[in-house]
Parts: structure tokens; C-alpha cells; sequence
């Protein structure tokens, strides 16, 4: 499994002593409270986001590849530094490219985007969006202050699922569309596919049915407007009162249950009337006495109707069979008694519905059209891992709005059975890696014969472990799933394993929730994030207990308990619990927050508090790529103690440190009876530490996410907040020796006892008080430091302390003092006249006394009237994120600014950069010993096969620039041996280097395991073309071989090239090898015996072997002065 630039918000904070960056600089987002430390020991601020700021070379972080490189296209990579994310792909015109950012999302970023003509369309993490722009407009968006990357959205990004139907033959497939680029059907056949149903998904894409060979689907990656291919899943499928008795934790001394289950539910005053399920299966026998009392009617075409299936009659009797027809099993337990036997059923069958695009979000819309509250789903689509696919995708935009087309929010609650993988890791199928579902493993229930199971905290061994392919922790919960009894014909009953029986416990157990709570709430019905995260808080923790493959587990959360297993006794039963659903606040921009202030009803027993929200839907290209777009983050502190979501000890408990989770949309924080009971008062932040995306499409605007929170053992406090909306100041003495912070005192739930304000450690020899001293909350005040010429210069960090009824803080401010502009920095490297300098040259100078920040400048001149690239920040080391020009000769520059002004700028320094494969480096001009740019016929070319038809020919169909010829030899689905010998070439000596420059489109069967069974190579002769020879790999200065090529093939075992595909790349020879000589040059395309790629295959273009010479001297010196 694959697993900074400165704003004018971030000028405010960015006063700080520069220190050499002798490491690596990491990126890490720190907390206001905390960020004069960080600016103290020589960070630098990237973006301030109030709450927080994003810092680079606090020593808390990760290094720059960690922090922003991609996975896309089956490659980890940074796009700053990998060649091949700089690939065009698409011209001139618009077309879906890439964008990412050097931080967490502004909102202000993304309108300067669109003002600029680029169209935001998917976020990716991390901090990248796909987006829709021409190339006039990416060169306009590169210049904006917070871009760090941007190129094209490559077709290899588009097919991460796409070898997977060839390797079964598939022939139906659906590609998803951004319906701002109108990709016509005319379009989608261009490869040869045919084009069937378009569906709208979302306000971005619809997904439309195609029929044709893997070769012609992959082939549509190439059109600009084209965002991802997915062949149809063909993998997917299905998967009594004991088992409610375990999950009701009904149990005897010996820890098994016990009957009596309908009574119980007549104690905690809930049966699951009101509620509306969805039970989407095989279809029911609904006349079943058990259920006949059940049903609803459904209207639609993917209702059951006639339909009958034991599998579906089995999972409907979970959910909310009635027990009606009086019948015991051995063990005087009622059959068919499912979890919410008062809840009703709709019928839904999922085939064929499921393979149709759309097909999974038209399920869960005609749900909503018939009233359903919850969907139960013990299928899938796929039952193999295939990471964040257009399917998953689906299930994740209708748990929102199952109806996009129309206007206002139509919310759906989808419970997913978890695949029926037999442990292992990565085991899942398809949907299984949605965020905002619910999926659910199995534990054990009874065995085949009806005896009850004593392991009922023990995973069986059928139930799939995760995680996701990117990473992301799954399954969410388990429940008993094997065996289960349960209604199964129209009159019978049986026994059934698998996670199948597992799930529907947990939709019965939803709707109970969803009763309990309306009867609470006026009626109001709880959201999909809010009914998520109570079975999260109400599940037990299995620590110690087997996993699928007998492995002893840790403790919560991991990839095989998930969350651990649902009590519906703790989530119908337990006293003094919050609930706060998504219209408590919605964030809008990263850095906003909430807070609550809560104490523990019971400090004899522990307090849970567990975060879910719904983000907004993910990528859908499947693969590895992480599917997470919006990142709140869930932090409790206790006493001086700060617990962070997601983060715990060897306990179980929460511990205090640890890195805050950004990629799992369920974070929890749970306080051991002590330490919450000792801290008395707990205060509650939810922080939007990265606002990418809408997670809410029909309210607010392009960015935008609510929020569920469940604290249990929690009662709500009044309380106040102190904050200070500049941590940070930066004064110059020379022009003034006084500085002031504005005090902001919050009251929560109308807290309004007097908060005392002091300031501890102030700098030496400056003064400062605060005025007024004691505020009433809500309330404001002012800090005011004088005497500041007589501190000595450089950043210092002093506390603003306050103190109340409900506790005493402390927070930290900085203070930055400067007597003067800096001096001169000293320049360090480049050196002065260095030559072969790379294209990225890491340049670095000496830190000049009291500077605060530098400005690097780089130009083509030494008066620096063209500057091309500048970098102001706080480090003495800088490297362009954007190539220079090879051979050329380049002036750089530093001069350090801070509050008092700008310094002088350094002495210049020169330098030149490398020659790149196949240039002629300064001092030499080019020779062109040979060019042929295939527009005047074959022009000496011959053709021949060694083995098939010998197909090379000038084609139009795909020259390079677009326009004119191009030489093309096919990749049948027979073995071929193709040759294209060029006329013979005398090769000059003396003039390295000397090389073969061609361009190279190519679309080839490749092998999945490495190498190629399909190829392109090159070969030379140096004796007339009697002989030739492979030109070896070490040869290839610029798009080396892809691997040696397979069995079956011609030229088996030799390396070849074989994109598929791979659009139009410069490919640079070697030749030196052969200077003074007279050759031939040979391509050579060879195939198997299966699998082409007709009508396309190894595209060759613009032919030139190259010299570098010395210049020749100018004619009035050729005899001296004095002839």
C-alpha cells in the first residue's frame, strides 16, 4: 500500500530573529498560544490563521517532501522537484490541471483563483485542488503570493482502476466528467468507445457509461475534460434475539446473553417507531409473519417488488423484525426479533441499479423519495479494495444530499456492512473507504448450530480489516455477525454468518437512537455525523480480545474493531450526554473555532467526547490518493494538560502531546474518571484547521463545513476565554519605544464573574501594564508596554495572565525589538562565478544582525531590471520552486529588512547554470548534424518487419505540436517486429556533446509487474545496417526505458519503452560513443502475442542529431589587427 509565502495577516506576526536553517525546514501548524516559543527558538510564519499559524523550522513539523508531495498515478512525489509532474499534457487550451498551495487553505486564495480564470473544481491533499483554466490563466495563477506549485492534471491520474478491467477483459466502463468542460459524446468516441447514460452527481461531475477495449477507454485520460475512469465493478455482491442481547449487553455472570430483549426495550421507552429503514438488498419475502407488519410500500424503480431473498429477508429480520409470530429457538430466544422491531421497512433491490452510472447515488435518492430515514446495506459494489472510487464517492455525496439537482439538503444515513474480507490488511471492497457512511465489521454471535459463542468480544474470522488504501482508519464499528438468527423465507428461519448480519444491528440501533432523540429534540431528526458519532461513543473498547486472524488487538481505535463494539445500552441508556448536531456552528475559513466548557456529571467515571463531520465528497479517482478534503480538529484541555483527538496512551485514555489527526473525520478524546475529575472544568475547542472545500453545497458559500459533537459523562459550565488577536509585535526604537495588544474576554453560557489580567516576564528594562485590570466578561482591555529603548535588541516572550472563578490561564505574547535597519548579509553559494550551477540552485547567505526577514532576488542582468525569481521570508536559505534557464548566466542578491527598515542590499554575485541533456553549454554553439521533422515524406527512412507486418508510416493522427505528420508504428494484438532505419548519419568528432534528440508519444501495453510485454527501443548500426545494437539504457539522458520486455515478444529481454500512455516527451541520446563514425539509427517496435493498442502505439517526432561546437571567431579578427 502506497501509502512559504508571507500574507500581510502573517507581516503582523512575522518579526522574529533569523537563524541558519542548517536542517531541513519543516512545516508545522502551531497553536497562538504557543507561537512566540516558536518565533523565539527561529521560526518563521508561512500563514497566520488567527487561532493558529502555519510555521516553518519550528522543530515540531515534517520536512518539506512529508508535508506537501502527492499520490497520484501510483507515484508518491513532490511536484516541485519531480520531472515528471512537469509534463504538458493538454496545450494551450483549458483543461483540468493542478494547483496546490503552500499551506492550509484561505478562502481569499481560492477567489483569486476564479478572478485570475481558474475554476476551482476537486481538492486533493495535501493542499492541492484540481481545477479548470487555460494556460494563459495557470501562468497569471503562479504569480499568486501562495501558490507553491501548479501543472497539469496528467492522464495517468485518471486511471488508477483501469488495469484492473483489463486484466478481466472488461468492456464496460464509466468515466466522470466536469460538466464545466461540456465533454460531448462525439468526444468520448473518439478512441473508438461508445458512449451510453450520463447522470449529473453533483454540481461538478457526471458520470456517463462507455463500452470499448481498455486501450480505447485509456485513451479518453487524454481529453482535457475527462477526470477519471472506472471500469464497472463485476465483483461485488451480498454480503435472532441473541445477537441484540450481546449488542444490548443483556448479559448472564458468564458473560452470555440472556433472553428478553423486547422487554428491555420496553425499559429504555424506545422500539424504533417513527422511523423509516431502507433495507437495500436481494429483496424480502415481506409476507413473513415476522415482517409482514414491517412493511412500507416503495415506489420506484429500484423497489424489490416481487423480489424475494433469504439474504435480504435475513438482514430486514435484523433490522426490525417483530417476533410476531411467537416462535422460541432451543434456547428460549425469539426468532426473529429484530433490533427496532418498530421501525418500518422499505424494500429496495440493489441489482442491476448498481452498475448503472449513478447508480449508487440513485439508490439512496429513491430511499429519500420514499420517506427513509436510515439505508442498510449488506452489499457492495466491489469486493476488492479499489481506494476512493467514483462509487465511494457517490455514497459520500448523498449521506449530504442524495438530490443535487434540487434545491435545499435531502440527508441520507447509510450503514454499510464492512466486506466480508477474512482478515488481512487492506481486505475491504467497494464503497468500504467512504468517509461519512457507517461500516461495520463482525464479531462472534453463535455457532452454525445455534449455541451461543462464549467469544462475543472476538472479531470472526470472515470480517475484512482496513485500512484504507490511503490510509484512513476502517471499518468505524462491529457487532455480532457470526452466526445470527434470523427470518430467511417466507415462513422459516436460519442461521447466517457474515458481515452481512453484522450491520443491520447497527441501522436497528440507529433507528432506536433516532426515536430517543426526536422524543428529546421537538421532534427533530439527528444528522448522519450526529447519530455517527453516539454509536461511536457507545461502543467498547475490545482490547485484548482477537482480531479476524486470532492476532491479539490493541486497544481503540486500530483497523479491525474500528471504534471497538456498539452498546446499545450505553447509547439508549447512559445519563448526562450532550448532543450537539451540525447547526451548532458552521465553520467558514481555516483558524475559526468553537469552545465549550463542560465538567464531568459523575467524577467517578470516565468522559468521552467524539467529533464526526460529513466532509465534502472526495476525489473519486480511486488508488492510494488521500480522500480527505476538509480537517477539524477535536482538543480538550484538562488542568495544564492539552489532549488532542485520535491521540492516546497505552491506557486507552487519551494522552497529552501527539500530532493532531488529519485525515480521519471521527476523533475522539477520552479523559480517564481521574483526570477529568481533577481538572473540573473541561474546555472544549473544535478547530477548523483546514477549511478546503463545501462540505454544505445548497448554503454558505465555496467553503464551508459543520460539525456533530457527543460528550458522554458531561455536563455543560459557564466559562470565560481570553484571546489576543495580535500575539506578535515588532517594534523599532529608533521611532518609537511603546507597544499595545488589544484583550478580548469571551463569556461562555453567560459567564459574567471578573477576570483578573497581569503580565509575567516582561523583557528587561520595559514596563507594561494592563488597563482595565479586571474585566467583566463580556469584555475587553488593552496591554501597554513602554520603556522599550532601554530592551536589548531581538525577540522576547513575556505572558498575559488572567484569573477567575472558573480558572486561572496563561498566555504567551512576543515582542520583537530592533535599534536599527540591518546590516549587509554576506552571500555564500552560489559563489561568486560558480559555473554548472543547477537549474535549482539552492542558494544560502550569513544572517545579518537583528534582521527579521530577507529578500532574495535573482535576475538576468546585473542592474536587476529582470528579475526572475524573489523569495522574502525569514530563512537564510532559499531554492526557486520553478527550474531556470540552462546555459545561462544569472546575478543574485540579498537584502535583510526589519521593522526599522530596509538594509543595504549584498554585493552581486554571478553565476551560470548547467548545460541541460543535449544543450550546448556557454562557450559553444549548436551543430545540427542531422534533422528531420517528418513534413517532407519519408526523406531517406525505410521500413521492414521482422516478424508480422511492418506498419511504421507517417500519420497525422498525433503529431507533436498538434498539427503535421508524425511517424507512427501501431501495437497490434499479434506479435510484430517493427523497424524504422533512418539514412546513414556521419557523426562529427570533437563536438560533445553529441546526441539524438527526438519526441516520443507512446501508447503500449505495459507489464503491471514491471517492464513491458509491448515496446519501443532504439538501436544503431555502424556498419551500413548490417548489424544493429540496442543503445543502452545508460545512454538515455532525459525518458529512460520503462523495463525489459516480456515473453512472446521479439525482442524479449532487451529494455523498451511503454507509456500508456505517455503524451509527448523530448527524449535525449548519448552518442558520443559513436563520434567520428557513420551510422544508422533504428526504432524498433515490437509486440506480443495479445493485448494491442491499435489504432495508437509508438509515435515518433522531430528528429535531430546534435553537435556542440566551438563559435567560430568574427571575421574582422580572423587575421589579427595588423594584416
Amino acid at each position: 500500500m502506497s501509502l512559504p509565502h508571507r500574507t500581510a495577516l502573517a507581516l503582523a506576526v512575522a518579526a522574529f530573529v533569523a537563524t541558519s536553517a542548517a536542517a531541513a525546514a519543516d512545516f508545522a501548524a502551531v497553536p497562538e498560544q504557543q507561537l512566540a516559543q516558536a518565533l523565539a527558538r527561529g521560526a518563521s510564519v508561512v500563514h497566520d490563521y488567527g487561532s493558529f499559524a502555519w510555521v516553518r523550522d519550528s522543530g515540531l513539523g515534517a520536512d518539506s517532501a512529508a508535508t506537501y508531495s502527492l499520490d497520484l498515478g501510483g507515484r508518491v512525489f513532490d511536484p516541485t522537484v519531480d520531472a515528471a509532474a512537469r509534463t504538458s499534457a493538454y496545450g494551450k487550451g483549458k483543461a483540468l490541471r493542478l494547483v496546490q498551495f503552500d499551506g492550509p487553505t484561505k478562502q481569499d486564495w481560492l477567489l483569486a483563483l476564479q478572478s485570475n480564470g481558474i475554476v476551482p473544481v476537486q481538492y486533493i491533499a495535501p493542499f492541492a485542488y484540481v481545477v479548470w483554466a487555460d494556460d494563459v490563466a495557470m501562468q497569471r495563477g503562479r504569480s499568486l503570493g501562495a501558490v507553491r506549485w501548479s501543472g497539469d492534471f496528467l492522464p495517468e491520474y485518471k486511471i488508477a482502476n483501469v488495469l484492473d478491467g483489463e486484466r478481466r477483459g472488461e468492456t464496460q466502463w464509466r468515466a466522470m466528467v466536469y460538466r464545466g468542460a461540456q465533454v460531448s459524446d462525439a468526444e468520448l468516441r473518439s478512441s473508438g468507445a461508445t458512449s451510453g447514460m450520463r447522470v449529473q452527481i453533483d454540481r461538478q461531475f457526471d458520470i456517463v457509461e462507455l463500452e470499448g477495449t481498455a486501450a480505447s477507454i485509456t485513451q479518453l485520460a487524454q481529453l482535457p475534460g475527462v477526470y477519471a475512469l472506472d471500469p464497472v465493478p463485476r465483483d461485488g455482491g451480498l454480503r435472532a434475539e441473541v445477537a441484540n442481547q450481546i449488542t444490548a449487553n443483556n448479559l448472564n455472570a458468564s458473560n452470555l446473553p440472556v433472553p428478553g430483549y423486547l422487554a428491555w426495550l420496553t425499559t429504555m421507552g424506545v422500539n424504533g417507531n417513527g422511523v423509516k429503514i431502507a433495507n437495500v438488498d436481494g429483496g424480502i419475502f415481506d409476507t413473513h409473519p415476522d415482517l409482514v407488519g414491517r412493511m412500507l410500500p416503495c415506489t420506484g424503480d429500484t423497489c424489490g417488488g416481487s423480489a424475494t431473498s433469504s439474504h435480504g429477508t435475513h438482514t430486514a429480520g435484523i433490522m426490525a423484525g417483530d417476533a410476531s409470530s411467537g416462535t422460541n429457538d432451543a434456547n428460549g430466544f425469539k426468532r426473529g426479533q429484530g433490533m427496532a422491531p418498530g421501525a418500518k421497512l422499505i424494500e429496495q433491490v440493489y441489482n442491476p441499479t448498481f452498475t448503472q452510472a449513478g447508480g449508487m447515488l440513485k439508490l439512496m435518492r429513491q430511499s429519500n423519495d420514499n420517506g427513509a430515514d436510515l439505508s442498510g446495506n449488506s452489499w457492495g459494489p466491489g469486493s476488492t479494495p479499489r481506494g476512493y472510487d467514483a462509487d465511494t464517492r457517490q455514497v459520500d455525496v448523498g449521506t449530504r444530499d442524495t438530490k443535487p439537482d434540487v434545491a435545499g439538503d435531502q440527508p441520507l444515513t447509510y450503514v454499510l456492512s464492512f466486506m466480508n474480507g477474512n482478515g488481512g490488511t487492506s481486505s475491504q471492497g467497494s464503497p468500504d473507504e467512504a468517509k461519512n457512511v457507517i461500516t461495520v465489521g463482525s464479531t462472534k454471535a453463535q455457532t452454525s448450530s445455534g449455541a451461543i459463542d462464549p467469544g462475543i468480544d472476538d472479531l470472526s474470522s470472515n470480517s475484512a480489516h482496513g485500512p484504507a488504501l490511503d490510509g484512513r482508519r476502517i471499518p468505524h464499528l462491529v457487532t455480532p455477525g457470526c452466526y445470527v438468527d434470523s427470518t430467511i423465507s417466507a415462513t422459516g428461519y436460519g442461521m447466517n454468518c457474515g458481515t452481512s448480519m453484522a450491520s443491520p444491528q447497527v441501522t436497528g440501533a440507529a433507528a432506536l437512537f433516532v426515536e430517543k432523540y426526536r422524543s428529546s429534540h421537538a421532534g427533530a431528526s439527528p444528522s448522519a455525523a450526529l447519530i455517527k458519532a453516539a454509536l461511536v461513543a457507545a461502543s467498547k473498547d475490545l482490547f485484548g480480545r482477537p482480531d479476524a486472524d486470532g492476532v491479539t488487538m490493541g486497544h481503540r481505535p486500530d483497523n479491525k474493531q474500528g471504534w471497538g463494539r456498539l452498546r446499545a445500552d450505553w447509547l439508549l441508556g447512559s445519563p448526562a450526554v450532550l448532543y450537539y448536531d451540525q447547526n451548532t456552528r458552521t465553520f467558514d475559513n481555516t483558524g475559526e473555532e468553537w469552545n465549550l466548557s463542560v465538567s464531568p456529571a459523575d467524577t467517578t467515571k470516565p468522559v468521552q467526547l467524539v467529533l464526526v463531520y460529513t466532509d465534502a465528497p472526495g476525489h473519486g479517482l480511486g488508488g492510494n490518493t488521500p480522500a480527505w478534503n476538509n480537517n477539524l480538529d477535536l482538543q480538550v484541555s484538562a488542568g495544564a494538560g492539552t489532549y488532542r483527538g485520535n491521540v492516546f496512551g497505552s491506557n486507552g485514555y487519551s494522552a497529552t502531546g501527539g500530532t493532531a489527526d488529519a485525515s480521519n473525520n471521527i476523533e475522539s478524546v477520552w479523559l480517564d474518571a481521574a483526570t477529568a475529575s481533577a481538572a473540573g472544568a473541561l474546555n472544549v475547542k473544535v478547530l477548523a484547521a483546514n477549511i478546503t472545500s463545501d462540505a454544505l453545497p445548497n448554503s454558505g458559500d465555496a467553503t464551508d463545513q459543520d460539525f456533530a459533537l457527543v460528550c458522554v459523562n458531561c455536563v455543560s459550565q459557564p466559562d470565560y476565554s481570553v484571546a489576543t488577536p495580535v500575539s506578535a509585535q515588532a517594534v523599532c526604537t529608533s521611532s518609537t519605544t511603546t507597544a499595545s495588544y488589544a484583550v478580548s474576554i469571551g463569556s461562555v453560557m453567560g459567564y459574567t464573574t471578573p477576570v483578573n489580567l497581569s503580565l509575567a516576564s516582561l523583557p528587561a528594562g520595559a514596563s507594561g501594564a494592563v488597563t482595565p485590570a479586571t474585566v467583566v466578561p463580556p469584555g475587553s482591555a488593552s496591554i501597554g508596554l513602554s520603556a522599550l529603548n532601554a530592551v536589548a535588541a531581538g525577540t522576547h516572550t513575556f505572558q498575559l495572565q488572567s484569573a477567575s472563578a472558573a480558572g486561572n490561564r496563561s498566555r504567551d505574547l512576543s515582542l520583537t525589538v530592533a535599534t536599527a535597519a540591518p546590516a549587509a548579509a554576506a552571500l555564500t553559494a552560489p559563489a561568486n562565478s560558480a559555473t554548472n550551477v543547477a537549474v535549482r540552485p539552492a542558494f544560502s547567505w550569513s544572517a545579518a544582525a537583528q534582521s527579521s526577514e530577507y529578500v532574495l532576488e535573482v535576475a538576468t542582468d546585473a542592474a536587476f531590471a529582470t528579475i526572475v525569481f524573489s523569495k522574502t521570508g525569514s530563512d537564510t536559505t532559499a531554492t526557486p520552486t520553478t527550474d531556470l534557464a540552462t546555459s545561462s548566466t544569472y546575478y543574485w542578491r540579498v537584502r535583510a529588512n526589519n521593522v526599522c527598515g530596509a538594509g543595504s542590499n549584498s554585493p552581486v554575485y554571478q553565476f551560470s547554470t548547467v548545460a541541460a541533456p543535449g544543450d550546448c553549454g556557454l562557450g559553444s554553439v549548436a551543430n545540427t548534424v542531422f534533422s528531420d521533422d517528418v513534413e517532407n515524406g519519408t526523406n531517406g527512412w525505410t521500413t521492414s518487419a521482422g516478424s508480422g507486418s511492418a506498419n511504421w508510416a507517417i500519420s497525422a493522427a498525433r503529431p507533436y505540436g498538434g498539427t503535421g505528420n508524425a511517424w507512427l508504428a501501431q501495437d497490434p494484438v499479434v506479435v510484430s517486429d517493427q523497424r524504422l532505419v533512418s539514412p546513414t548519419i556521419n557523426l562529427p568528432s570533437g563536438q560533445s556533446p553529441l546526441t539524438l534528440q527526438f519526441q516520443s508519444d507512446q501508447t503500449m501495453e505495459p507489464n503491471s509487474n514491471g517492464g513491458c510485454w509491448d515496446a519501443g527501443l532504439l538501436e544503431i548500426s555502424t556498419d551500413g545496417g548490417s548489424i544493429f545494437t540496442q543503445i543502452a539504457g545508460s545512454a538515455m539522458l532525459t525518458d529512460p526505458y520503462n523495463g525489459a520486455i516480456g515473453a512472446n515478444n521479439p525482442a524479449v529481454g532487451l529494455q523498451g519503452w511503454c507509456g500508456d500512455p505517455q503524451a509527448y516527451l523530448r527524449s535525449v541520446v548519448d552518442l558520443n560513443a559513436y563520434a567520428g563514425q557513420a551510422v544508422k539509427l533504428r526504432f524498433r517496435m515490437t509486440s506480443d502475442t495479445s493485448i494491442g493498442r491499435v489504432p495508437h502505439g509508438w509515435y515518433v517526432d522531430n528528429i535531430k542529431v546534435q553537435g556542440c561546437a566551438a563559435p567560430q571567431p568574427d571575421a574582422i579578427f580572423a587575421n589579427g589587427f595588423d594584416s
